[in-house]
């Protein structure tokens, strides 16, 4: 495997804390997308996504936790757009909020709960390109 070259820091900050800080914390969720029959995950800074979206909302389906296991053929604690390396035969399109590209930097919690990995927003495109997971960029 090649290596890239990110900046990044590893940090445990308490969760309660994620609000003062002035980089946003990342929620990804994972989808069933019924009209062409594949998945996407929504990298954002809002919970939900899918609210006011007419037509996208009755053709995308929400995957539950199971559903994510299954897809990743491991156990996911958080889903995470790192959680793509996992994704090996390229079942999933991340669709990325223009609006993250606003900061500079970005929080996105790990998969033990406890740390928050901060990085650049232009280094997780970066990372998503280099596992062969181009994102596509939507308005919120």
């Amino acid at each position: 495997m090649k290596k890239i070259k990110m900046n990044y820091a590893k940090q445990h900050i308490q969760t309660d804390k994620t609000d003062d800080d002035t980089w946003p914390l990342l929620k990804s969720s994972l989808f069933y997308n019924k009209s062409d029959e594949k998945y996407c995950m929504y990298i954002s800074m809002k919970a939900s996504w899918l609210v006011d979206k007419g037509r996208q909302q009755q053709e995308l389906v929400f995957c539950e936790k199971d559903q994510i296991d299954k897809l990743f053929e491991s156990k996911i604690n958080k889903l995470t757009p790192f959680v793509l390396i996992e994704d090996s035969k390229k079942q999933v399109k991340p669709i990325i909020d223009n609006q993250l590209m606003k900061y500079e930097l970005v929080g996105i919690k790990l998969q033990n709960e406890k740390s928050i990995l901060i990085i650049s927003s232009s280094d997780l495109l970066i990372f998503l390109r280099y596992i062969d997971h181009s994102p596509k960029m939507v308005e919120s």
